[in-house]
């Protein structure tokens, strides 16, 4: 703007000069001086304004200038804050989906079309959200990004996708063994745990990995093959790495096909429920049972639970089927007489529900079955997911009067912890130990150290897996409280109860008959 001025001030003062000029030289070259040139022609008065006059005039479009080149300069930084915006995850600062589909877009096409995909799934972090806080949740994926960007190099681009999805991709051409050394570093880096500013969050994660094609024509080509590999990362324990291939693509159909048969199963009413005996060590009496889901295909028959269980629990169709054999479950074990019990198996998906206790309470209350009555199940890698919420939750139904079993102890991840920590009623010893107590010394040493733990602690042990006469007596030598097995019985339908009843608990089966008929009459 001053520049505008000066030149309005240099032009103004140029046509007082050169009409002085033109008056002494041109039209009175007689005249003695300046200001007798000016006092002989008054238009000099005028012209000597037109300094002032072009100096505002010019200030004034310089001014304007300045105003249009500041709007001007807005306006790109807010087309340059869009562009951002459109291409950059507000959270975290890496690439968005948008981002993604651009720079697959321009790898398609490209001559070479060389880039590997990686696919990053965090395992917990809904569970990590409902338990923590969204805050907490945010923190976690800003420093998830900031640690994927500190491992990353030249070739690398990360992309957040939403929720808890980040993609890296590798725009170059390297080899197979390449690519899964990249991806064994990725998942080494996110099974270190991440030291947030109110807690320490350790989470497992699933990473599919796939090249980008020749064939493929459109990004969601190549991000489908991700997807799938993902997918199928999921269903393995931990951190794990899958690579797209051919084999897995077949996989995905048949499993895609059967995720939609249990979808229809439940709204079909196509499961039922198989109920095996628990028998207490003490009199062979029987105790109370426990609820085991069954399918029934109407097409292919009986589905077993490790058919079917994995594929609910990665498609989270484990919750309403959970939910169903929990109502289920409670509104069988009120009919049966008192006080037998009824064990329900309850998995990491459940677990994750901020409102599964109260639907549990929901349950009892519309079954009538008393709290005391109802034993959930929980395996340890459920309690590796999140110690301190697991245990929350726990002492929540516990306070309640609902038993809590371990089951499956002694295959995975033991600890002496769970149980001086957990409010654990009961330990269900797995059934690897009642198939080899009476041939392996080993064996049978660990199962008394187990049962010895539950009596250090004050908590009832069975023994699953019970097949022989051998393996009862055995057991209850070594001082077992209950015992679980096809030797007692197979798990039996509902209609089967009232004789497995009368075999084991005479007494009880005959005044569930007396209450039956008095009810009748």
């Amino acid at each position: 703007m001053r520049w505008y001025c000066a030149m309005g001030a240099a032009l103004g003062l140029s046509f007082p000069a050169f009409a002085l000029w033109f008056d002494m030289h041109v039209l009175r070259p007689g005249e003695p001086g300046i200001l007798a040139t000016i006092q002989s022609n008054p238009l000099h008065y005028i012209i000597m304004l037109a300094p002032l006059i072009l100096t505002a005039v010019f200030c004034a479009i310089g001014r304007s200038r300045a105003a249009l080149e500041v709007e001007l300069d807005r306006r790109n930084e807010a087309e340059r804050s869009l562009s951002i915006q459109a291409f950059q995850d507000a959270l975290t600062g890496v690439g968005n989906r948008h981002a993604l589909i651009r720079d697959l877009t321009r790898i398609l096409q490209s001559d070479e079309r060389s880039g590997t995909l990686f696919l990053i799934d965090l395992d917990k972090f809904k569970f990590i959200n409902d338990t923590l806080g969204h805050h907490v949740g945010d923190e976690l994926l800003v420093a998830l990004a900031t640690r994927l960007k500190s491992r990353c190099d030249l070739k690398c681009r990360i992309y957040r996708l939403g929720g808890d999805e980040f993609v890296i991709l590798r725009n170059s051409a390297e080899p197979l063994e390449v690519q899964q050394a990249f991806g064994q570093q990725m998942a080494e880096v996110l099974m270190v745990p991440f030291v947030l500013k109110t807690s320490t969050v350790m989470t497992d994660a699933s990473i599919g990995v796939t090249q980008v094609l020749m064939q493929d024509s459109l990004p969601a080509d190549a991000l489908r093959r991700a997807d799938l590999a993902l997918y199928e990362a999921k269903t393995q324990n931990g951190t794990f790495v899958r690579f797209y291939d051919e084999f897995l693509a077949h996989t995905y159909e048949k499993r895609m096909k059967l995720e939609y048969e249990l979808r229809q199963a439940l709204a079909q009413d196509q499961f039922e429920l198989a109920f095996q005996p628990i028998i207490s060590a003490s009199n062979l009496r029987l105790r109370g049972f426990e609820a085991l889901l069954r399918w029934n295909h109407p097409e292919r028959g009986p589905v077993m639970p490790d058919d079917f269980v994995p594929i609910a629990e990665v498609s989270g169709l484990i919750v309403p089927i959970g939910k169903w054999v929990m109502k289920k479950a409670c509104e069988m074990a009120a009919r049966l007489p008192a006080p037998l019990t009824v064990a329900v198996n309850v998995s990491a998906e459940q677990f994750k529900e901020r409102e599964f206790p109260e639907f549990v309470f929901a349950c009892l209350e519309r079954s009538g079955l008393a709290p005391e009555r109802l034993t959930l199940e929980i395996t340890e890698s459920l309690v590796l997911m999140d110690v301190e919420s697991v245990r929350r939750t726990l002492h929540i139904l516990s306070a309640r009067g609902i038993h809590i079993a371990l089951d499956d102890f002694g295959t995975g991840f033991s600890s002496i912890n769970h149980l001086r920590n957990l409010p654990l009623t009961q330990i269900k010893i797995d059934r690897s130990f009642a198939a080899r107590m009476l041939d392996d010394p080993r064996e049978a040493e660990l199962l008394r150290t187990v049962i010895k733990l539950g009596q250090a602690f004050q908590i009832s042990t069975t023994l699953e897996g019970v097949e022989t006469g051998g393996q009862r007596d055995f057991a209850i030598s070594e001082g077992i409280t209950d015992l679980q097995g096809f030797f007692f019985a197979k798990p039996v339908s509902e209609a089967e109860l009232p004789a497995l009843i009368l075999r084991y608990l005479p007494m009880l089966a005959e005044a569930s008959q007396s209450q039956q008929a008095l009810a009748a009459a």
